[in-house]
């Protein structure tokens, strides 16, 4: 499960160009267009968040459902600016 999240979050924090978005990534903004890029089965959508207590207080978050496709698939979303690490 553990590989799961990392490649999730890599996947979600890939790095284009072009984007609106910046860090830190919350889905709490409700100008902001967080679009997804899908890919071999993956299925993201910001929706509410269902498990709202202790320090996960945020309104909104990322669910990602892996259909269909090939084993590696998922998602990621474009940022404004590079990561650096």
């Amino acid at each position: 499960m553990k590989k799961f999240y990392l490649l999730f979050s890599a996947l979600l924090l890939t790095v284009f160009s072009f984007a609106q978005i910046q860090l830190p990534l919350d889905f709490e903004s409700a100008t902001v267009n967080y679009t997804f890029t899908d890919f071999a089965g993956g299925a993201t959508t910001k929706i509410a968040n269902p498990q709202i207590s202790g320090i996960n207080t945020s309104a909104n978050v990322a669910k990602m459902v892996k259909g269909l496709g090939q084993v590696y698939g998922g998602s990621f979303i474009t940022l404004a600016t590079p990561i650096d690490f």
